[in-house]
């Protein structure tokens, strides 16, 4: 990120997307709610949100886990439920994850 932030221009959109924990855990290669914070948006000097980041979870989402260990492979999930549910969530053990996108402009 340091090195996007170097070589974007004044002005520039910077648009990062990455794995995200919802239920907290701790993971060394995933964010949570703390850490996307503190390990990512707060250490940048000249890279800031274009908005502010909403992480709350609706209860329609929280209805579309797909368990790795139970449900196997996302290529082998039904269309009609990839269709009509365009964001899920991931549970990995006991690490429940999605994915969130990043819009950074640069100052």
């Amino acid at each position: 990120m340091k090195e996007i932030e170097r070589v974007l221009k004044k002005d520039g959109i910077a648009i990062i997307t990455t794995e995200y924990i919802i239920n907290d855990k701790n993971h060394p290669e995933f964010f949570n709610k703390k850490t996307i914070y503190s390990d990512l948006i707060n250490k940048l000097d000249s890279l800031k949100l274009v908005e502010p980041l909403d992480l709350r979870i609706t209860t329609k989402t929280l209805a579309t886990v797909i368990d790795i260990e139970v449900d196997g492979n996302w290529d082998k999930t039904d269309n009609n439920f990839k269709k009509n549910h365009p964001l899920i969530l991931i549970r990995n053990r006991s690490i429940l994850f999605t994915s969130v996108m990043l819009f950074f402009k640069k100052a």
